[in-house]
């Protein structure tokens, strides 16, 4: 049953999320016990139909008959075995997916979509552009289903304005993980930020320019900065950026996303959006900038430092000197003169990672840095 707050927000805005039961006279009608009633749906009586060159999907769903019911936009393919109240259910609620993605396309997707439950399976869902369908298991609950639905059917709305190109991270899996989770949690009436947080306790491991170039090692920390950007900039400005993050692909730039794509959408720097989207969560710096593990070591590594009175530069140096690293001198001179000169008095560190020591002497005179190679590079935020 949809609880009466599901009822009033789920997917879209404004979308009436009715419950319907059979008519009255229904049960003298079809000789049913009246207490039957209570717990049927209307829905249309299902056809039985073979469906054949399904491709990618599985060919353990062709040559087969299934039972199809079809709505305004999608066609439910189901077996007798699948729970006929959740079918009911889906039905009721399937075209809200595509109405929530329309709204956020910059592409039409071509109807109806075929939508097989698969009888025996929780998840595993994938779709098929050139059959324009997708699968997804029989096995779980209806808010996990449709979800699970509105991530592949995500992908098919991409599909159709990349044609064969590639999507890319940012417009596939962290748009469609994004999508899918945001709605799941809203069905489970769970407070977002605070899943985010929970999640991830010590913040994210990577910056923003660097999420796509770790891909599915950090599927958690992309949905956190997609939930930021839309409760900060508000839903057209996302929708603007995945638009960006689609053209970019549309283009041939799927592997990276550059930094001016997110400039040119939240008319912020990439260094100035990362800074709010920590603050947001109360996060107090990422283990940056996107190295693997085996490269973030020297961040993390603990070190003690203290001095009365030296410029900047010279604490950077010294820190980095401690932990292993080096410090490039001419080119993070060149770019951040004269803020990397002023002084610093009675700065004090002890046992603290490397990350943490840095951020805590730059945050306050507008510095950022990377470590390039193996020599910490300072930025102007």
């Amino acid at each position: 049953m949809v609880s009466e707050q599901r009822m009033r927000t789920f997917l879209i805005a404004g979308a009436v999320l009715v419950g319907v039961s059979l008519p009255a006279n229904a049960a003298k009608a079809q000789g049913h016990n009246d207490w039957d009633i209570i717990w049927q749906r209307e829905m249309p009586r299902p056809t039985t139909v073979t469906v054949g060159q399904l491709g990618s999907l599985g060919t353990e769903l062709e040559n087969r008959d299934w039972q199809m019911i079809a709505t305004g936009r999608h066609e439910i393919y189901y077996q007798p075995s699948t729970d006929v109240r959740k079918v009911a259910e889906l039905y009721s609620l399937i075209d809200n997916v595509y109405e929530f993605l329309a709204g956020r396309s910059p592409a039409e997707l071509k109807t109806p979509i075929k939508v097989f439950l698969v009888p025996n399976e929780w998840g595993r869902s994938r779709c098929d552009k050139a059959s324009n369908a997708m699968r997804t298991g029989d096995q779980g609950d209806v808010d996990f289903m449709l979800t699970s639905i509105l991530h592949e059917e995500t992908h098919l709305f991409n599909f159709a304005f990349l044609d064969n190109r590639m999507q890319g991270w940012w417009a596939g899996e962290f748009f469609c993980i994004y999508f899918q989770k945001r709605a799941l949690l809203q069905a489970q009436e769970k407070d977002v930020r605070q899943e985010v947080i929970s999640e991830l306790p010590n913040g994210p491991r990577h910056g923003l320019g660097e999420l796509d170039k770790a891909g599915k090692k950090v599927f958690d920390e992309a949905f956190s900065a997609l939930y930021f950007f839309e409760e900060k900039y508000g839903r057209e400005k996302l929708n603007r950026f995945r638009r960006a993050c689609l053209e970019e692909s549309r283009k041939g730039h799927a592997a990276s996303l550059s930094d001016s794509v997110f400039a040119g959408v939240f008319d912020e720097s990439i260094d100035r959006l990362e800074q709010e989207w920590l603050k947001f969560y109360g996060w107090s710096s990422t283990t940056d900038v996107g190295r693997t593990d085996a490269g973030d070591q020297p961040l993390n590594t603990r070190i003690s430092y203290a001095v009365d009175k030296a410029s900047v530069q010279n604490v950077v140096q010294a820190m980095a000197n401690k932990a292993g690293v080096g410090y490039d001198w001419t080119k993070s001179s060149a770019q951040t003169a004269p803020l990397c000169r002023r002084w610093v008095r009675n700065f004090r560190v002890a046992n603290q990672p490397l990350n943490q020591a840095l951020r805590k002497v730059l945050d306050p005179v507008g510095l950022s840095y990377k470590l390039e190679g193996n020599a910490i590079v300072l930025y102007k935020k």
